[in-house]
């Protein structure tokens, strides 16, 4: 990420470095108490371009990540993801629950879609078509 000018990525499950992780069995609330997710929702609602890779929303954390999001306005995102129904379902739920968001879709392994140049995604800031 830094290669490109981007911050390192925040786990909004917890830290990646393999404590404060949450699971799909924990509680919602688990998620406030750890720093790291609490900065993570903070990014998110700020951010003008979200990439969401291998987002499906099927768990009950990522409908719950939704619910916290309600209130963002504006703002692009784009949903990496290799299986073509879970992008799909992704991305009409982000349509339907961040209406002021523009949400496109990348159809292809994170890999592959880091391979190919970041396809949907332009680096000098414009707006991708």
């Amino acid at each position: 990420a830094a290669r490109y000018g981007f911050e390192p990525p925040l786990h909004l499950n917890g830290s990646v470095g393999g404590r404060n992780i949450l699971l799909e069995d924990d509680d919602d609330r688990a998620r406030e108490a750890v720093p790291q997710a609490r900065e993570g929702l903070r990014r998110l609602l700020e951010a003008d371009l979200v990439v969401a890779a291998g987002l499906s929303l099927a768990s009950r954390l990522d409908k719950a990540l939704l619910s916290r999001l309600g209130g963002k306005r504006g703002g692009r995102w784009l949903v990496v993801n290799h299986d073509a129904q879970q992008v799909r379902r992704a991305c009409e739920e982000l349509r339907r629950r961040l209406p002021g968001c523009s949400v496109q879709a990348a159809e292809l392994p994170f890999d592959e879609w880091v391979a190919a140049g970041f396809p949907g995604l332009n680096l000098a800031g414009d707006q991708a078509a």
